[in-house]
């Protein structure tokens, strides 16, 4: 492995390299016009103002200007970020659940479904513990959990989570490390069932852009596949210029900051707070990575100990997390929206 400086000679040398690696990786970004990160706009805000508002307070991006409207990427940007027709029947939808939490039947299929192989966070408990509960231990943490939802409550242990460094296929370089986290397995459990209810409100009411292929339910690669096969022939029989690109979003899930996150979920329909909810379960939190030095100081002290060698992630949906595919649906939909919106002309189809 590169690491780009000396040589680490100490396993707490590796793990503390490691770590100011990936806390310069999460921290968050300035912005030349960052009330879309900064926390200080509000949906209700948002769709309060004008468009003159609104590019008033990004043209310090630089974002070049169009005579023509539908050209016009800030005016563009603007319209996704409000365009959303279906909304309010996912709100609609969505609301009770601020009021009631997913059944005991549900909580226990939940538990059966997963993998006993998976890895759990810090703790250790894992799915096959859960599963060799028995029905009082599983009702009594039922009882817990639905308690800590009604009051909106993220227990302490589902802030701590392992990072384990991956590397991007023969990569020996530091900064192709990807970080894969691993939370707690109860708070994996809970918000996957979360997550289900605002999916299927979601799928049901259709607000999410057909171009959508990644993590959805019957899509994939073979249906965007299809699509582009679809493209290529209309191009061929119109005769037509047709262009294409290829984009690989660098840090994507680890980049978006938790204030756009939940303006991308209100958007869709999504109560703010269980926009609010998702995103709280990263504030604050203690990411660990995963090293030989802090296993050695977890068996040995205990959890407390390994606080100084943590770091808190200031972006980002954490990779491994139940919630952070469609967390990152809900921010690319706006962009897939913009594209959308974009007319065919006699040399391109978009």
């Amino acid at each position: 492995m590169d690491f780009g400086t000396a040589l680490p000679t100490t396993p707490e040398e590796v793990h503390v390299l490691i770590t100011d690696h990936f806390r310069r990786h999460f921290q968050s970004s300035s912005s030349a016009a960052d009330d879309l990160h900064s926390g200080d706009l509000t949906w209700e805000s948002f769709n309060a103002e004008s468009f003159e508002d609104f590019q008033r307070r990004h043209s310090p991006l630089g974002i070049p200007m169009s005579s023509d409207p539908s050209q016009d990427l800030l005016r563009n940007l603007w319209s996704a970020l409000r365009s959303c027709p279906s909304r309010q029947l996912v709100h609609d939808e969505l609301q009770p659940l601020l009021h009631s939490a997913p059944s005991f039947d549900e909580f226990q299929l939940a538990i059966r479904s997963k993998r006993g192989h998976s890895a759990g966070g810090p703790s250790g408990l894992l799915y096959d513990h859960l599963k060799h509960w028995p029905l009082s231990v599983q009702q009594e943490a039922y009882r817990c959990l639905t308690t800590l939802w009604l009051d909106r409550t993220i227990p302490a242990s589902w802030l701590w989570k392992w990072l384990v460094p991956i590397p991007k296929s023969s990569s020996k370089q530091v900064s192709d490390l990807r970080p894969i986290m691993l939370m707690e397995v109860l708070r994996k459990v809970w918000t996957g069932l979360i997550v289900r209810r605002i999916l299927g409100a979601l799928l049901k009411h259709r607000v999410l852009c057909p171009s959508q292929h990644a993590y959805l339910p019957s899509r994939g690669t073979d249906t965007a596949n299809i699509q582009l096969l679809n493209t290529l022939e209309d191009s061929w029989s119109r005769r037509s210029s047709l262009y294409g690109s290829s984009w690989d979003m660098s840090k994507a899930f680890d980049s978006v900051s938790r204030p756009l996150i939940i303006l991308c979920w209100q958007r869709l329909g999504v109560p703010v707070e269980l926009a609010q909810w998702l995103v709280a379960l990263d504030l604050g939190g203690h990411a660990i990575i995963r090293s030989d030095f802090a296993l050695d100081l977890l068996d040995q002290q205990g959890m407390e100990a390994l606080l100084p060698h943590s770091f808190t992630p200031e972006r980002g949906t954490g990779q491994g997390d139940i919630h952070s595919p469609f967390t990152w649906l809900a921010v690319f939909d706006v962009l897939l929206t913009m594209l959308a919106a974009d007319t065919d002309s006699p040399d391109h189809i978009y």
